[in-house]
């Protein structure tokens, strides 16, 4: 309580500072955070603080450097669905030799950065799995290479010296929207629904590498965005090195059951921006003159 009437006002004056002190902190983050990509596509590994992993990539490391890399399918553990979908072990010996034994060096340092980046900002080390790879040229000024089903992931350094890639806590898909396209509007609301059909949104996600429960939602998805959309049972191919998908999307939409894992390179200023956010919304939240 207030020795006076006389105080409210200053409490007042107060709560609105601090809502805009907040907002300031907010816009500084934005001032000294990395420009936007382009949304229709994946971040590339030459923006900074990007890390991108392609099913391409990783699957031709798993089956040229024995030991290394591990996708594991549902099978390898019971069906269950919340178990580690990714193991990336640290290369030693002979298997750190050659190109191919390289990129899983640069694989395995990618990942631990990423994770060291997220420990220094004080959070979990956060990732996206994406699942159906759409490529699509929809106009002159308008590619889409981006994947249509979105589930957030955690990136995890276990006792043994393992990266591990598994579902995030509490996590679900999504459909991703599309931004800006108006052609695929009327698609979107047709693909959730069709998702919804095979129980692949509402609970716990399913693992990127069941291809055969995506297959469904990812042939439908073709069939309604565009004509002469194709189903292509297969991830695209990466380059050589791994850092982009080969080729640039044609005015042919295909839709490919295949997977990418990426962190945002601005993770933490957003981070930061959504807990400015919620104390502003706290704040004025709380009944007048009730500052703690």
């Amino acid at each position: 309580p207030w020795s006076s009437s006389a105080d409210r006002p200053c409490v007042m004056d107060a709560e609105e500072r601090l809502v805009a002190l907040l907002e300031y902190c907010k816009e500084l983050t934005k001032l000294h955070g990395k420009p936007d990509g382009d949304p229709l596509k994946l971040p590339t590994p030459k923006e900074e603080g990007a890390l991108v992993l392609h099913e391409d990539v990783l699957r031709r490391l798993q089956a040229q450097v024995p030991g290394c890399v591990d996708l594991l399918e549902p099978s390898d553990h019971g069906g269950a669905d919340d178990a580690v979908w990714v193991r990336v072990r640290r290369p030693r010996g002979d298997a750190r030799q050659g190109p191919l034994g390289q990129q899983v060096c640069a694989v395995y340092a990618s990942l631990f950065t990423a994770h060291q980046e997220a420990l220094r900002e004080g959070r979990g080390a956060q990732l996206t799995a994406g699942v159906g790879i759409v490529r699509w040229r929809v106009d002159a000024s308008t590619v889409v290479d981006h994947p249509l089903v979105l589930i957030p992931a955690e990136l995890v350094l276990d006792e043994t010296g393992d990266f591990v890639v598994r579902l995030a806590d509490a996590a679900q898909a999504s459909i991703w929207p599309f931004p800006g396209v108006a052609d695929a509007a009327a698609a979107r609301g047709q693909i959730a629904a069709c998702a919804r059909d095979y129980r692949l949104l509402g609970g716990a996600a399913h693992a990127p590498t069941d291809k055969g429960r995506w297959e469904p939602l990812l042939r439908r998805a073709a069939y309604c965005l565009a004509a002469d959309g194709v189903y292509v049972d297969e991830p695209p191919k990466a380059v050589a090195k791994g850092l982009a998908l080969a080729g640039a999307p044609d005015g042919t939409l295909r839709v490919h059951n295949g997977f990418a894992l990426w962190t945002q390179p601005d993770a933490g200023e957003r981070g930061v921006s959504a807990d400015c956010d919620a104390l502003a919304d706290a704040l004025r939240g709380l009944p007048k003159g009730r500052l703690p």
